[in-house]
C-alpha cells in the first residue's frame, strides 16, 4: 500500500485538472490511497475533492495548523502502508508516475528518499525570454532535465513529486517549519527533513519514470511575481542557515555575512549597469539576484530584532 499526501489551500483552480489526472493513474502493486488536507480553503477546494470520492479512494482531512508542513504532518498521521509519497495540488502526475515510485522502492531496498521528475506544463506559452534568465529549478520547483535514473543529492529530491519510506518518516520525525509567514514557509519546506536524513545515512534516488508536471499558470509568469518569488526564496534560505548557526560563524554587516553584503553591492551594480545599457538578458539575472539576496538580508535583520 502506497499512501499519497497532498495538501491544498485555494487550489480550485488546479484541482480538477490534477484529481482527473488521477483517475488515468495506474494503481502500484498493494493499492495506493490519496489523502488531501486542505489548510482553509475559501474558494471551495473541499467541494472539488468531495466531487472526485466515487472515483478515486480519497480521504479528506482539514488542516489544524497553518502552513505546508503541518498540513504534511497532518497527512502523514493518516497514512497507511510502508511507503508515502507527496504531490502538490498544481502538479499533474503521468499515468505510471506511483508504479514507477512503488517499483523503485522495492528493488532498491536500500534507499529510502525517492525522488522523481518534474516538468513545466504551460496552459498558456510563456514568454521565453525572461525564461532564459531565471533559475528555474527555484523558481518553479523544476528539476533539471539531465537528471537520470540512479543515485541523486537530497537536494535534487522535490517536494512536488517525492516517496519516503515509512520507516525514515518514523525515525526522524515529521516535516519542520521555520518561523515566517505560511506563503514563505511552502518554500523549501521538505529540505531540512531531506537533509537530516542524508546526513544520517539514508540514501536518495531518482526516478526517471516517475514524472509530474507542474502546472505554471500567466500570472506566475509575472515579472513581479518571480521576483516575489526570489525574495521569498532568499528569506528561507536565510532561516534555515540561521538554525543551522552559519551565518553567525562569520564576520557580520547588518547581521549578514560581509561576503554576502558585498556580492549584494556587486549585484545591484550589475543591475544599474545593465538597465542603463538596456540591456534585457543581464537586467533580469541581476534583478532576480538582487531580489534573492534582499530577502535574505531583510530576513537576516528581522532576526536579530529584540525578542526575536
Amino acid at each position: 500500500m502506497v499512501t499519497v499526501v497532498m495538501t491544498t489551500r485555494n487550489g480550485g483552480h488546479t484541482l480538477p485538472i490534477v484529481l482527473d489526472a488521477f483517475t488515468r493513474l495506474e494503481s502500484p502493486v498493494g493499492g495506493y490511497r490519496l489523502v488531501v488536507v486542505d489548510s482553509g480553503s475559501s474558494d471551495g477546494s473541499e467541494v472539488i475533492v468531495r466531487a472526485f470520492a466515487d472515483r478515486l479512494p480519497i480521504t479528506l482531512l482539514s488542516g489544524q495548523r497553518p502552513g505546508k508542513a503541518a498540513a504534511v504532518n497532518r497527512g502523514i498521521a493518516a497514512a497507511d502502508g510502508d511507503l508515502v509519497a507527496f504531490i502538490d495540488d498544481d502538479a499533474v502526475p503521468s499515468p505510471d508516475w506511483l508504479r514507477a515510485l512503488r517499483s523503485a522502492a522495492n528493488r532498491y531496498p536500500d534507499y529510502a528518499l525517492f525522488g522523481g521528475a518534474v516538468a513545466p506544463n504551460w496552459p498558456v506559452a510563456p514568454r521565453l525570454r525572461i525564461l532564459d534568465h531565471i533559475p528555474l529549478s527555484v523558481t518553479y520547483g523544476i528539476t533539471p532535465p539531465a537528471l537520470t535514473e540512479g543515485p541523486v543529492s537530497p537536494t535534487l529530491v522535490r517536494g512536488a513529486n517525492m516517496a519516503i519510506r515509512r520507516q525514515a518518516l518514523e525515525r526522524f520525525g515529521r516535516f519542520q517549519a521555520q518561523d515566517g509567514d505560511a506563503e514563505d514557509n511552502d518554500i523549501g519546506w521538505e529540505t531540512d527533513f531531506l537533509l537530516q536524513a542524508s546526513a544520517a545515512g539514508e540514501r536518495s534516488w531518482f526516478v526517471s519514470g516517475a514524472e509530474v508536471h507542474h502546472l505554471i499558470w500567466p500570472h506566475e509568469l509575472a515579472a513581479s511575481w518571480i521576483f516575489r518569488r526570489a525574495r521569498r526564496f532568499g528569506r528561507a534560505v536565510c532561516r534555515r542557515e540561521m538554525a543551522a548557526g552559519y551565518p553567525r560563524e562569520l564576520p557580520l554587516f547588518c547581521g549578514v555575512p560581509v561576503w554576502l553584503a558585498r556580492r549584494f553591492v556587486k549585484e545591484f551594480g550589475r543591475l544599474l549597469s545593465a538597465m542603463l545599457k538596456r540591456r534585457e538578458a543581464q537586467t533580469l539575472e541581476a534583478r532576480w539576484e538582487v531580489n534573492f539576496l534582499s530577502g535574505y538580508f531583510a530576513e537576516a535583520v528581522r532576526s536579530r530584532r529584540p525578542g526575536k
